[in-house]
């Protein structure tokens, strides 16, 4: 059977499964792959902070933020781009969204979203490049050796991001308890 024949065969279900891989930095995403991660985390994620375990909720957002950097890492190799921009925009994103996201869950607005003057500039390229990225066609020649210098050692970037995200969760929340 021809690499093509081969193609047809396989629906839609399939080629996900092969590909959905959640922490490996290696091969791409193409468009499919890169939405199921983000909706998996996004159920999963909003089904346990109305759980209100602060603690649990941390540890698996912290799980979480490895899949969906690892998730944009491939899908920028499926677009021949090494894709810092995108992690390090992600990597500033992501933890705003999931803080206001919680806060708006459990009523605490206390914290208004003008008082932090960032939140607005990083919202929006984090809409911009997760829509560009959900939307744009991967490229036919993919170099698979394309990697962000971020996620060169990702063990160091991982560390040291959470760190960082602990240091910014706790300054947040001390201000809102």
């Amino acid at each position: 059977m021809s690499e093509t024949e081969k193609k047809k065969d396989e629906n839609i279900d399939d080629i996900v499964t092969k590909e959905l891989t959640f922490f490996s930095l290696q091969r791409t995403f193409g468009r499919v792959s890169y939405l199921a991660i983000f909706m998996f985390w996004y159920m999963i994620l909003n089904f346990i902070a109305k759980l209100d375990n602060l603690i649990i909720l941390q540890i698996v957002y912290v799980i979480a933020f490895c899949s969906v950097i690892s998730a944009v890492q491939k899908r920028c190799r499926d677009l021949n781009l090494k894709g810092t921009f995108f992690i390090f925009v992600f990597s500033m994103a992501y933890p705003l969204l999931q803080y206001f996201n919680y806060m708006k869950l459990h009523g605490l607005s206390r914290i208004a979203l003008h008082e932090n003057f960032f939140v607005g500039p990083v919202a929006a390229a984090f809409l911009f490049m997760h829509f560009y990225l959900l939307l744009a066609p991967g490229k036919k020649d993919k170099n698979l050796a394309l990697i962000s210098p971020l996620l060169r050692y990702p063990l160091y970037y991982f560390g040291f991001w959470i760190v960082l995200y602990f240091i910014g969760f706790f300054h947040l929340f001390h201000r809102v308890f």
